[in-house]
């Protein structure tokens, strides 16, 4: 397994079971979801525990990643933002800060309504290429 394999240096495992393809797609930076009226932020210390919560978040319910950064020896967290409407989003982003404030690893979270179309490209310039 990657604990054995890894020793000291492995902070985190989780395996998720059936995890939803669109979180694998916002791994990869394959999104396609573009903003509606609504946003949530979900923000962690632990990337495995952060992957699990977007998973939760897919599963249970209405709504879409638009943006998922895996922080990479950065020294920075990883984070993901969702989008749908503002009842979608506040249920997704309580599941997924249940989960993490459970596990220990919840940063921060925040639901915006009425979020600006042009949220995402300003986001752009932020991003971290350690």
């Amino acid at each position: 397994t990657a604990d054995r394999l890894g020793g000291r240096h492995v902070f985190s495992s989780f395996v998720v079971s059936g995890i939803n393809m669109e979180v694998i797609d916002a791994i990869g930076g394959r999104v396609t979801a573009s903003l509606k009226d609504s946003i949530g932020i979900v923000e962690s210390l632990n990337m495995a525990n952060l992957i699990n919560a977007a998973d939760i978040s897919i599963d249970s319910a209405d709504v879409e990643i638009v943006e998922m950064r895996l922080g990479k020896g950065c020294g920075v967290n990883s984070f993901y933002i969702l989008t749908s409407d503002i009842i979608s989003v506040n249920e997704a982003v309580k599941n997924a800060a249940d989960f993490l404030a459970m596990e220990g690893s919840l940063i921060a979270c925040r639901v915006i309504s009425g979020a600006d179309k042009n949220l995402l490209r300003w986001l752009e310039p932020a991003k971290c290429f350690c």
